[in-house]
C-alpha cells in the first residue's frame, strides 16, 4: 500500500514507521539550546542525525520538487500543524506523534515520538513548528510504503518562545 498523505493511513499505531527513539533536553555536546523552550528531541542511532554543519533550512515546496536531493538528509522545515494524532505507548511515558506540516502551497507528513517526562509538547492544531529531521523520499514500513515524510529529530515553536541571545545594557 502506498501512503502519501494522512488520509490513506490506516487508523492503527502499529502501522505507523516509528522507530525507537532516545529522547534528551541537550545536544550531544553538552551545550543547552533553547533552555526552556518547549522542544522535541530524539536520538535515531542508525543516522548521523548531528552533522557539524547546521541542517538545511528548506522549504516544503523545495522538499517535494526535489526529494531525491534531500532523501536520508538533515533538514529544517517550518509550517503550520494540521490533523496532529498522538498515541500513547504502553508505558504512557512516551507518545508517538503524526501530523501534516503545512505552509501556503505544500503540506508534509511528520512522524516521531515524545518523551512526556521532559515537557509538553509543542504539537498543537494550528500552531506554527520548526522540525528538523531525517527527510525520506520513500521508505517501507510495516508492509507500507510511505512517500517524501519527515522523521522528527526536534519539534520547536516558530518563532522561539526564548530568543537565541538576550543581553542587557
Amino acid at each position: 500500500m502506498r501512503i502519501s498523505c494522512l488520509s490513506d493511513l490506516p487508523h492503527t499505531p502499529s502501522t505507523f514507521p516509528c522507530v525507537p527513539f532516545q529522547y534528551f533536553t541537550q545536544s550531544p555536546d553538552g551545550d543547552h539550546h533553547n533552555l526552556g523552550a518547549i522542544q522535541l528531541r530524539a536520538d535515531t542511532s542508525s543516522f548521523a542525525v548531528y552533522p557539524s554543519t547546521e541542517p538545511e533550512v528548506v522549504e516544503i515546496d523545495t522538499l517535494l520538487k526535489f526529494a531525491e536531493n534531500f532523501h536520508l538528509k538533515v533538514v529544517t522545515v517550518r509550517g503550520i500543524v494540521k490533523q496532529p494524532e498522538m498515541h500513547l505507548d504502553e508505558t504512557t511515558l512516551f507518545f508517538d506523534f503524526v501530523f501534516v506540516l503545512q505552509n501556503e502551497t505544500a503540506s508534509l507528513i511528520v512522524f516521531g515520538r515524545h518523551d512526556r517526562t521532559q515537557g509538553s509538547s509543542p504539537i498543537a492544531m494550528d500552531h506554527q513548528v520548526e522540525v528538523t529531521g531525517i527527510f525520506w523520499k520513500d521508505r517501507m514500513a510495516h508492509d507500507y510504503h510511505f512517500e517524501n515524510n519527515l522523521e522528527a529529530i526536534t519539534v520547536t515553536p516558530y518563532p522561539p518562545l526564548i530568543p537565541d541571545r538576550t543581553s542587557f545594557h
